[in-house]
C-alpha cells in the first residue's frame, strides 16, 4: 500500500543521495581513480543491464 511506496521512496532517495555524492566527488577530483580492468569488462556491463 501507501506505506510500502513511502518506504521505497525513502530508501531510494537515500541510495540516490549517497551515489550522487560519490559520483560528483569522483567527477570533480583532480586525480584519476584507479579501476581494475576486470571491473570494466565484466562487472560494469552486468550492472548496467
Amino acid at each position: 500500500g501507501e506505506g510500502d511506496i513511502s518506504a521505497g521512496n525513502v530508501i531510494g532517495s537515500n541510495i540516490f543521495n549517497i551515489l550522487g555524492v560519490l559520483g560528483v566527488a569522483a567527477a570533480t577530483t583532480p586525480e584519476s581513480i584507479p579501476v581494475a580492468v576486470n571491473i570494466i569488462r565484466f562487472d560494469l556491463p552486468i550492472a548496467i543491464f
